[in-house]
């Protein structure tokens, strides 16, 4: 796919569809919920293995592209995808705006699927790049230096020949000293040519942080939040290592029980630490605990231990989402459903079923959401500075417990209450 451009559809004029600052729609689906869309135009590549026209879409890599970005397809223009066009159309749909927001970033983009070691990936480049056409501009560039240098080479000869020839001629010292001006003024005149030339500056290339950051501004802004557009880029998704699943899973395991045991004891219910034991015994998660969560287990826990724990919800939820369990968790504004989160690990019989449930995202997708929350604490830090930011529907523990399970994602500590959450 290539070409991919902005659709403005007719439709969107009508009064069912409403225009949001970042360019694209609200609107709702034939059940009445509320959903975000956007149009694209683009044209397909059959040397890639996609469509040869309009009419014929090719499954891939559109069906990448939709789960990559959780959306849909809502039309398919079939008044516009014609056998005789090769400009296809399509609307892409979710109830999430964010997803759409994310979608904006394959705008003038190149994309496309590739097959690395027997697996094929989807592939988002900025510009399809033309390398022969390069080579034959620097040729051409070269030779055209070349022929100025032979050019002034030349006039120096043809120069120095009049002069001699001239003095030889004619001794004149004023013919000598006008000669000699004449041919100082242009050899100055031709080395400040050639010294003033200007080399093309080289577009900076954007690093996949640069885009990362770009596109969580991007949201915060369509959101009313305090947006440090500056704020330092994160890691690149090569530079991660992320933990693997059984040790994200078990840590998932283990938060959610002694959750349950904190809860207890903070409505004063002291006769569910057993229940808890042997939970945490059945899944094979003992050794999965944290300081904190020992000593609510132990019984030598402080109270603030008891609203740590409690917290940690949203911690968890951050796991769970990593784990592949919920969908989009990029709202920060309301707590997590509690009964799920529960229910996500007692409705498992064994560890082993829990596991294999589970599919861990991969590092990128992990990093966009820990770079959107990075940058919504920094909003919540400034307005304990100054109170008159602008932090939107955020709610500030949300913010935090979310960004520190991302964070002990790609951490090298074991306990994830020894993480920096520096802005």
């Amino acid at each position: 796919m290539k070409n991919i451009q902005k659709y403005q559809s007719p439709k969107y004029q009508e009064d069912s569809y409403k225009k949001l600052e970042s360019g694209i729609y609200e609107t709702t689906d034939k059940d009445g919920h509320i959903i975000y869309v956007v149009s694209f135009s683009f044209t397909q590549e059959p040397s890639l293995g996609e469509g040869e026209n309009a009419k014929h879409i090719s499954q891939y890599p559109l069906e990448d592209i939709l789960d990559t970005y959780n959306c849909y397809i809502s039309d398919f223009y079939e008044d516009k995808n014609l056998e005789t066009s090769s400009t296809c159309y399509l609307e892409f749909a979710s109830s999430h705006e964010n997803n759409i927001l994310n979608l904006l970033d394959l705008l003038g983009k190149h994309v496309y699927n590739q097959q690395v070691d027997n697996i094929v990936k989807l592939k988002i480049e900025d510009k399809i790049v033309e390398e022969p056409v390069q080579k034959v501009e620097n040729n051409k560039q070269k030779k055209m230096s070349r022929n100025s240098g032979y050019m002034m080479i030349l006039f120096l000869v043809i120069c120095m020949i009049l002069i001699v020839t001239y003095l030889i001629t004619e001794e004149s010292a004023y013919a000598y000293c006008f000669l000699l001006s004449f041919l100082i003024v242009i050899v100055n005149a031709l080395i400040s040519n050639i010294t003033n030339k200007k080399t093309p500056k080289k577009e900076e290339k954007q690093t996949e942080s640069m885009i990362r950051r770009e596109r969580s501004n991007r949201i915060i802004k369509s959101q009313e939040i305090a947006c440090f557009e500056e704020l330092p880029l994160l890691e690149e998704s090569s530079q991660v290592v992320l933990k693997d699943i059984d040790t994200i899973c078990k840590r998932a395991i283990a938060s959610i029980i002694i959750i349950q045991l904190a809860c207890d004891i903070k409505e004063e219910r002291m006769d569910t630490k057993e229940v808890c034991l042997d939970l945490l015994k059945k899944y094979g998660v003992l050794d999965s605990l944290n300081d904190k969560e020992k000593r609510v287990l132990e019984g030598t826990y402080t109270k603030q231990d008891i609203i740590d724990i409690d917290w940690e919800y949203e911690t968890y939820w951050s796991l769970v989402w990593a784990l592949s369990l919920i969908d989009d968790i990029s709202d920060a504004s309301a707590i997590c459903d509690c009964n799920l989160a529960v229910q996500l690990v007692l409705e498992c019989k064994n560890y082993e079923e829990f596991k294999e449930k589970c599919f861990l995202r991969s590092p990128d997708k992990i990093l966009d959401l820990l770079d959107l929350y990075y940058r919504y604490h920094w909003a919540i830090v400034e307005k304990q500075i100054h109170p008159e930011t602008k932090t939107g529907n955020l709610d500030a523990s949300i913010v935090v417990e979310r960004r520190r399970g991302l964070e002990w994602l790609i951490s090298e500590e074991e306990d994830w209450y020894n993480i920096s959450l520096d802005t």
